[in-house]
């Protein structure tokens, strides 16, 4: 995890399919624990694409860094869950 000389960082969450981002979340400002409770729809023509989940730190002009990832794959999940 990437934490500012301050100890914070502040975080956001880029989700993508096939390359393309199709959600940004809010930047939750100096927090090491944010909590975005957010809810958006994402229509996917074919449940085997995968859906790229990575944090970022937010840097004001500068590159931001990338703080983890994960990957999705919808045709897994139970259909009574909503992500």
């Amino acid at each position: 995890m990437c934490v500012a000389a301050a100890g914070t960082s502040d975080p956001y969450v880029k989700f993508k399919v096939e390359g393309k981002t199709c959600y940004r979340s809010r930047t939750v400002m100096k927090n090491l624990n944010p909590r975005w409770d957010e809810k958006f729809t994402l229509m996917l023509d074919d449940l085997s694409k995968q859906i790229d989940v990575r944090v970022y730190d937010y840097d004001r002009g500068l590159r931001d860094d990338s703080m983890g990832s994960a990957a999705i794959l919808p045709s897994e999940l139970p259909f009574s869950v909503l992500v």
